[in-house]
């Protein structure tokens, strides 16, 4: 986890922030033969941000994927939980 990942998760952690946070890959596909090169320029751009990522080799099978970049150990959160009934009116 870098720098940045590190303080999102300790700012969670310090002000108790209910926001369900979680590492996770993110993909970026395409379907399309013709948008395949816009992602590897989207590799690329990883590379030039140093951002942790690669060829996506690993999709699940049932997509048909042209061509496929994930970036690795991103940040998930949600910001507003559904907390339905809890709300004061």
């Amino acid at each position: 986890m870098n720098e940045r990942h590190m303080k999102i998760v300790k700012l969670a952690e310090e002000h108790q922030i209910d926001c369900d946070l979680r590492k996770q890959d993110a993909y970026v596909y395409t379907q399309s033969e013709e948008e395949a090169e816009n992602v590897k320029k989207e590799l690329e751009a990883y590379g030039a941000l140093n951002i942790y990522g690669g060829l996506a080799t690993d999709l699940s099978a049932s997509l048909d994927v042209e061509e496929a970049v994930v970036m690795h150990d991103q940040i998930s959160a949600v910001a507003f939980p559904a907390r339905i009934g809890h709300l004061p009116l």
